[in-house]
């Protein structure tokens, strides 16, 4: 029972249910559509995470004084990381944050649900179909008729 537990506790049941199914055309386009967006979106990451690193590390470990950011006292800001960190910086760096109380935290949103490879959809839906007919239905019969003999033994 674990394992089936561990095979499904990441599936949504709409979705198994559906799976297999015909679909209707729109549906198919608007997951293309997503799974493109999702692609670019992951290609441009990809190409903006190159862009970021240098291909020779600059040794140079100096300081910059930032005009026109004020640090604690009157003077500008003195910046000892390299400059492509700057927008990063806040005055609160280092600095050990505050816990919040559990009950005080606002509600998480619900992380969606990640969509598993069709063959592995199909797969689980072939299972829950097998194990309703082969376990789960000839116990639930087996418990009704065990309860129904408990209870007119009971009213004897």
């Amino acid at each position: 029972m674990g394992a089936a537990t561990s095979l499904l506790s990441q599936q949504d049941p709409e979705q198994l249910a559906a799976t297999g199914q015909t679909r209707p055309v729109k549906e198919q386009a608007t997951d293309v559509r997503d799974l493109e967006l999702l692609r670019q979106r992951e290609l441009a990451e990809r190409k903006s995470r190159a862009f970021q690193r240098g291909s020779r590390h600059s040794r140079f470990g100096g300081s910059y004084v930032v005009q026109g950011l004020k640090s604690i006292g009157d003077r500008d800001l003195v910046f000892h990381k390299g400059l492509h960190n700057l927008k990063e910086h806040s005055h609160d760096l280092g600095k050990e944050p505050r816990r919040v109380p559990k009950r005080r935290q606002p509600a998480r949103e619900p992380e969606p649900r990640r969509r598993s490879a069709l063959n592995v959809r199909l797969f689980l839906r072939e299972f829950c179909g097998d194990f309703l007919e082969s376990c789960y239905n000839p116990l639930m019969r087996l418990v009704k008729v065990s309860a129904g003999r408990a209870g007119t033994a009971g009213s004897l």
